[in-house]
């Protein structure tokens, strides 16, 4: 089976404004049919990027394509493509349906669709209710839904989740892991990982404009870096630390437990050695196992070490 193109591909691209770099030399691909991630800091060039993904800003230098083609002919692809860039805008005193019915007639889409799409987003008991009436997280999916005007094959949503309440974030993040069916790319943005990672299967790290980091999910997931290991008493932790340390494991006291470092162990391995020497010392361990790191802090330890 014939692998797609990707449907986003940047070599290069840069971004200048006067003495400011927006973003700097982006090369990314992001495969056909995946929720796409796109992350990093307040200011680190998401916005803008997407803008000249969109053809809203031009490129001071590199190149790029979008579902196969240039980003100097935008008008060849943007049919194709929905967005939602740094919140809706509406009529309020429109119905949610007559804002979508308007934003169709302006784009030439088929007005028979509005129905489905606010049942899609959530919103077909608010449909005629007036925007001015909408929660912000009611404005957001509207917002999505009118990007989905279209059925387009790339659907862009940049900080969806920015500003919501719990509530509303999990709205939008059940909404967004819906919308990518295998066909459908979805590339979302968000300086807060764990707002993405549930939904998310690729991901674009970004900070001051570079990229940091690109691939799976999975390549940034979760890890076993370290197994913890609980005694019965909390007055044996120092003990447990030095006989460890004694064997050649380091281990760091935290929080009633301690961390002893995988480095390079296979992981089972290791806690096993840790069962028996604790045994042997007459220590009873009530919990044993692994640590994993999760994908918020492999981020942000991604992001600490591009700074230095």
């Amino acid at each position: 089976m014939t692998t797609p193109p990707p449907t986003i591909s940047l070599d290069g691209l840069s971004k200048r404004y006067g003495g400011h770099v927006a973003v700097d030399d982006l090369t990314i691909e992001v495969p056909a049919g995946v929720v796409a991630g796109f992350v990093g800091p307040n200011g680190a060039g998401k916005t803008t990027t997407m803008a000249m993904l969109l053809g809203l800003v031009k490129p001071s230098a590199g190149s790029g394509a979008v579902l196969g083609h240039s980003l100097e002919d935008p008008a060849a692809y943007l049919h194709r493509v929905g967005a939602l860039i740094e919140g809706p805008a509406f009529y309020p005193g429109l119905s949610g349906a007559q804002n979508l019915a308007v934003v169709a007639a302006a784009a030439g889409h088929d007005p028979a669709q509005i129905g489905e799409l606010l049942a899609l987003v959530g919103l077909a008991d608010r449909g005629d209710d007036r925007f001015r009436r909408y929660s912000m997280g009611m404005k957001q999916r509207l917002g999505i839904a009118a990007a989905l005007l279209g059925d387009p094959d790339l659907l862009i949503l940049d900080e969806p989740i920015n500003g919501l309440d719990p509530a509303g974030v999990a709205e939008i993040r059940s909404l967004v892991g819906r919308l990518a069916d295998g066909r459908r790319t979805v590339f979302v943005s968000s300086h807060v990982l764990s707002e993405l990672e549930q939904v998310c299967d690729w991901l674009i790290v970004v900070e001051h404009g570079a990229l940091v980091f690109q691939g799976p999910a999975s390549e940034l997931g979760r890890a076993t870096t370290a197994i913890v290991a609980v005694p019965e008493h909390k007055a044996d932790l120092p003990r447990l630390q030095r006989l460890l340390h004694a064997t050649g494991h380091d281990g760091e006291l935290a929080a009633g437990e301690l961390l002893i470092a995988v480095d390079g162990s296979e992981p089972r391995r290791l806690a096993a050695d840790v069962n028996r020497a604790a045994g042997a010392a007459g220590i009873v361990l009530v919990e044993l196992g692994p640590h994993k790191t999760t994908l918020e802090e492999r981020y942000l330890a991604t992001i600490n070490g591009a700074d230095r």
